[in-house]
């Protein structure tokens, strides 16, 4: 259970961080819940942003989550395999058939996707040659959701740059329409490799196909509704009472701890589609309502046996996918500072400990995701104990967040 001294020291030093006139941290909310939905720790920490006048930050304050809907998109989408719309290895073009008129890109050489934060592959675009050719295998479900069928996001992948120049484009993964955005070449065969990219919005899409419906009002079916998620949208404009509770973006001047700014979150407002990938606006509270869930001994969203699915291994350990997760990991949880050669594998819908990451103090058995602003989660189904902390801050990789992320973590897993 939580290691209440360590949390009050942690709570203590954030205090500091966040304190009126403090440009070191904005605004935090963290939580963590056992397996009976009980929140067994929560704070609230600053203030909803760092200009002078903002107002202190609360439990029911509004996040933009990023990255951290995956995990939503990704119970949806396992909903709809429990119900026989869809099963895990069949082809999905037939609901998406966008998805089968996608070609291969080549390059002469092997190739590091570009990651976020200025660190990474340090080629340039007019460095990258390329070819199209077919695609040989079919796209499954299960391959969308384990980052494994070949779509990355152009913003981060400097071949899928090299393509959208060839054509006077520039990237638009995040231009919130998600045929637009994300019918891009595949830069590796289906199921052959691993590259993280849009599995989830075109997940997020096929939900609403199969359901007649949208994303959104599946989800409001589905999952908010039964688990009294109030403060959950993808729609700031049609739930005021969310929009008018939402904590403002900071911008550091770098990855290290330089001084904060307001800035912006990124997000269109009204959207243009549901984006299942890291479109969803939540609460602290709403969003502990799903990881509770999932680590319970009577969940209410998917069977047990499903949930079995988010947390065992989907990669064979050194294959191609698997290492190349391992190599491109840190722009995903680049708050941890993982033990020597310790290699996480992937579950269907999040990253997975298959041992335990003594540095972090994350145990065996955890499915975990980050977003780009700053918000975190992990879950321990043996441990019946999940997490979600939450902030605004941006750059990617913040150094000063991620690592109170980590010692809040490490807090609550301890034994």
């Amino acid at each position: 259970m939580p290691d209440t001294k360590a949390l009050e020291v942690w709570g203590d030093e954030l205090d500091k961080a966040t304190a009126r006139g403090s440009k070191v941290m904005p605004g935090v909310v963290a939580a963590a819940v056992d397996k009976t939905g009980k929140i067994i720790y929560s704070k609230t920490s600053g203030f909803t942003s760092v200009l002078p006048r903002a107002q202190p930050i609360a439990l029911d304050s509004t996040f933009v989550v990023a990255s951290c809907t995956k995990i939503i998109s990704s119970v949806a989408t396992l909903q709809c395999v429990e119900r026989g719309l869809i099963s895990l290895d069949e082809p999905v073009e037939k609901y998406l058939p966008e998805l089968a008129e996608l070609p291969l890109l080549t390059t002469d050489k092997p190739f590091a996707p570009a990651g976020p934060g200025g660190r990474g592959e340090t080629l340039s675009v007019d460095d990258i040659s390329f070819k199209l050719r077919s695609v040989k295998n079919k796209i499954t479900l299960r391959q969308l959701l384990t980052h494994t069928f070949g779509v990355s996001y152009d913003v981060l992948d400097l071949r899928l740059q090299a393509w959208r120049q060839s054509r006077g484009e520039v990237p638009i993964a995040l231009n919130g329409n998600i045929v637009e955005g994300f019918a891009v070449p595949l830069v590796h065969e289906p199921g052959s490799n691993w590259c993280y990219g849009g599995g989830c919005d075109w997940a997020g899409l096929l939900v609403g196909r199969l359901n007649k419906t949208t994303f959104g009002q599946f989800l409001e079916d589905n999952m908010f509704r039964p688990l009294g998620m109030k403060s959950s949208t993808f729609h700031l404009e049609k739930a005021e009472h969310v929009q008018e509770k939402l904590v403002t973006m900071s911008v550091r001047g770098g990855l290290e701890a330089g001084e904060l700014v307001a800035g912006d979150n990124g997000l269109l407002d009204p959207v243009k589609e549901e984006m299942g990938g890291g479109g969803l606006y939540s609460t602290v509270p709403d969003f502990l309502k799903v990881l509770g869930d999932l680590i319970s001994d009577k969940p209410v969203l998917l069977k047990p046996e499903t949930i079995d699915l988010l947390f065992t291994p989907k990669l064979e350990v050194g294959g191609d996918a698997f290492e190349t997760m391992n190599a491109q990991g840190w722009k995903l949880w680049g708050h941890w500072i993982p033990d020597s050669g310790v290699k996480l594998n992937h579950g269907m819908g999040s990253a997975l400990t298959t041992e335990e990451v003594k540095a972090s103090g994350v145990p065996k058995g955890t499915i975990t995701w980050a977003g780009y602003a700053g918000p975190i989660w992990e879950a321990n189904r043996e441990r019946g104990v999940a997490w979600f902390y939450a902030t605004q801050v941006l750059p990617f990789g913040d150094v000063e967040s991620g690592r109170r992320a980590e010692a809040f973590g490490k807090a609550v897993f301890a034994d």
